[in-house]
């Protein structure tokens, strides 16, 4: 081969397509540098284009923010902005327009609408707030106003109620034990019960079966008005009320067998009463003088002068003792206060604590006496549970054609129904005040038959130590009255006057008719069918 550098022509011919190919064959990175260079001066041009658009943007924000705000002189960023930098292709840009600083500016302004706007609603949600507030003060004042007359009232009352039991007590030396005291005690119904015994009545061959049981007897009486025996048994060794209650029955089953309970006075204090001097009994049930009216209840004074010329016969059932008291004076006062005649069952007895207690068997036989001595009327200002043998007694002088009154109880509003007043047939008395607002302790129930006057009552012949009292047991013997004075005045034929031959509907219905509504129209639990008008005692006598 022979060498190129030899051959003048090839050589000429080489230079000459290196001279052609030169600009094609360019070296790399010279290409690439050319290339760069295009590309910055394009992303520069784009960037300056785009920094001018966003200031004229804010430039147009910011004249429209001056105008909303009434010229208000935000900043155009004149002063200490810094200039901003761009690198195209070695070349510096610098942008001193102040974009920045006048959208920092219109940015603190609509944050300052916003922040009062927010202090704008704080401050009205306060002073709502502040408006219940008071409201709710004012309306707490007002019901703590009331309450505070309720408390004054019902301390009122409480320091009447105390006044009264420290007369009581001072005058302890006119107190007079029924020899020794009932042992009382709670069965396992809570209710109150003579220890020991158990109650029954019976024809006498009944109690001879039981006496044949082995049981013996605490005592036994006859009733004439029906031929039945009433027998206290008395509990074997170990024995419970209970126990004794189903095995008596399983002896005699035709016998009504029953705790013998304990009742109290229906009246504001039914603690201690005292007990006055016995006074000359006027005669007893021998003397066939008439009267209208029984009151089972405490002794009454028999020498007190509202009382003494209106009392035909007393008895007494608990020991035999006749012991006057404040309770029954005060019962056969108001009882009398309308010409009745009155016969007196004195029921009751004290228990270890000097309170006053009536035994079931004890107002029993009141009732069945009553029966036998044809009365009328009969008022019981008593309360406490139901009694199978008291309730029987009860159906029994309503079968004679007795009406029979009774004290509605002074549990309060909650309590459980109070007997006898609960019996059906029985006339149950409640107690309101002079403005005819119902007794705050009186017992509410579908048993109430009528109100009558029986808050703050005071007795003209002293009872109590003529302190006032309150409660059911005062309001039931003016309701008594009423009827006795209602019976004198129906037409009945001489013969039978005495014999509780009333109709004992026709009596209700008359009382009804000339009841003074109170409360909701017509009956109600509160006040049944309305006040009776009644005949006061004392300075007070006469119609209501």
């Amino acid at each position: 081969m022979s060498n190129p550098a030899l051959n003048p022509r090839r050589r000429r011919a080489g230079l000459l397509l290196a001279a052609l190919l030169c600009p094609l064959l360019a070296c790399p990175s010279a290409l690439a540098r050319d290339g760069r260079e295009v590309r910055e001066v394009r992303e520069s041009r784009e960037a300056r284009d785009s920094r001018e658009a966003a200031g004229k943007a804010d430039r147009e924000r910011s004249r429209d923010s001056e105008r909303s705000s009434g010229g208000g002189s935000g900043g155009s960023g004149s002063g200490g902005s810094q200039p901003r930098e761009a690198d195209s292709g070695g070349s510096t840009a610098t942008s001193t327009s102040g974009s920045t600083t006048t959208r920092s500016s219109g940015g603190d302004k609509r944050d300052a609408d916003k922040a009062r706007a927010d202090a704008a609603k704080d401050e009205a949600k306060r002073n709502e707030d502040a408006n219940k507030d008071a409201a709710d003060a004012a309306e707490q004042a007002a019901k703590d106003a009331e309450d505070a007359a309720k408390d004054a009232a019902d301390a009122a009352e409480d320091e009447a109620k105390d006044a009264e039991r420290e007369h009581i007590d001072l005058v302890a030396d006119d107190r007079v034990r029924s020899g020794e005291p009932l042992s009382v005690e709670h069965g396992l119904d809570g209710r109150e019960r003579i220890v020991g015994e158990v109650l029954m009545i019976d024809r006498s061959a009944a109690v001879a079966r039981v006496r044949a049981a082995g049981y013996s007897l605490r005592s036994e009486r006859v009733l004439p008005a029906t031929g039945e025996t009433m027998a206290r048994v008395q509990l074997r060794a170990g024995q419970s009320v209970e126990q004794a209650l189903r095995q008596l029955q399983g002896i005699a089953p035709q016998g009504i067998f029953a705790p013998n309970h304990v009742f109290r006075p229906s009246q504001l204090n039914p603690g201690r009463d005292a007990a006055r001097p016995i006074a000359p009994a006027l005669p007893a049930s021998d003397s066939r003088q008439p009267f209208s009216v029984g009151i089972i209840d405490t002794g009454a004074d028999l020498a007190a002068a509202p009382i003494a010329a209106a009392v035909s016969r007393s008895r007494g059932f608990v020991g035999s003792d006749y012991l006057p008291r404040g309770h029954g004076t005060l019962v056969a006062e108001i009882a009398a206060a309308g010409g009745a005649r009155l016969a007196l069952a004195d029921v009751f007895g004290a228990d270890a604590d000097q309170r006053l207690v009536a035994p079931a068997d004890a107002i029993a036989a009141a009732i069945a006496w009553l029966i036998d001595e044809r009365a009328e009327v009969i008022n019981i200002s008593i309360e406490g549970p139901d009694n199978p043998v008291m309730g029987l007694m009860v159906r029994r002088a309503l079968s004679a054609g007795i009406v029979i009154v009774a004290a509605a109880g002074n549990g309060g509003p909650a309590a459980p129904p109070a007997y006898p007043a609960a019996y059906p047939g029985v006339i149950a008395v409640t107690a309101i005040d002079g403005q005819d607002h119902v007794y705050r302790r009186a017992n509410r129930g579908p048993y109430i038959s009528f109100a009558a006057p029986g808050v703050n009552v005071v007795s003209s012949a002293g009872s109590f130590g003529g302190q006032p009292v309150s409660g059911t047991s005062f309001a039931a013997p003016a309701v008594t009255a009423t009827i006795a004075r209602d019976l004198q005045s129906a037409s009945r034929p001489a013969a039978v006057i005495g014999a509780g031959s009333q109709d004992v509907s026709a009596v209700l219905n008359r009382l009804r008719a000339a009841a003074r509504d109170l409360g909701p129209a017509g009956f109600d639990p509160v006040y049944g069918w309305g006040a009776v008008s009644v005949a006061l005692p004392g300075p007070n006598s006469g119609l209501r």
